[in-house]
């Protein structure tokens, strides 16, 4: 099922960032070093099928949604009714403005946006949210934005919750470099730097 993502993989560029959508066998991955991309997606097939731009990153959610930030800092998106709270967001972002995107896969309406004048926007599960304000206030430089925190009972897993060190190096890497001059730590990156929350 991910035979063709093994292959891109290991051709070429080993550092590539892949984020998985909801479906099994769903995802988009992309080269940073060459600019590559491949994804298994029916949503992203139709709308990008005629597009020219190189890709940064892409988020994929529920119900073919998708967020996709290209290298000249342009943003695409197809959320739907899922995704309304960033919706009202991404309507107001300029060319360059969203530096990170990560939306639930197996959650409408929950997500993690940086944008690069420090300014952050999380909604999540109340366990997830909490976690991040309370590693976000170590960090004055850095204006956080919540929505009505979700009141969401179900304990997360070790396998459906936060990356583990060893696989946040490059995301974190990636976050602090672009988001409000690098003030964004390794453990506020490692917290979103997964698509599922």
């Amino acid at each position: 099922m991910y035979l063709p993502l093994q292959r891109f993989c290991t051709k070429g560029d080993v550092n590539c960032r892949v984020q998985f959508g909801p479906i099994l066998g769903e995802y988009f991955v992309t080269s940073e070093r060459t600019g590559r991309c491949q994804w298994v997606s029916r949503q992203l097939d139709r709308d990008m099928s005629t597009e020219t731009g190189r890709f940064k990153l892409c988020s994929l959610g529920v119900d073919d949604t998708y967020v996709a930030i290209f290298t000249d800092g342009s943003v695409k998106w197809s959320l739907g009714d899922e995704y309304p709270v960033l919706l009202k967001i991404l309507k107001r972002v300029r060319q360059g403005d969203l530096v990170f995107a990560a939306l639930n896969p197996y959650r409408a309406n929950e997500f993690f946006v940086a944008l690069a004048d420090g300014i952050v926007h999380i909604r999540a599960s109340a366990l997830v949210e909490k976690h991040v304000l309370d590693v976000l206030a170590q960090y004055p430089n850095l204006m956080v934005v919540t929505s009505d925190v979700i009141k969401y009972t179900r304990t997360i897993s070790g396998d459906q919750g936060f990356l583990t060190k060893s696989r946040t190096k490059d995301v974190v890497k990636f976050i602090a470099k672009n988001v409000a001059g690098g003030v964004i730590s390794s453990a506020v990156a490692a917290t979103f730097s997964c698509t599922v929350m």
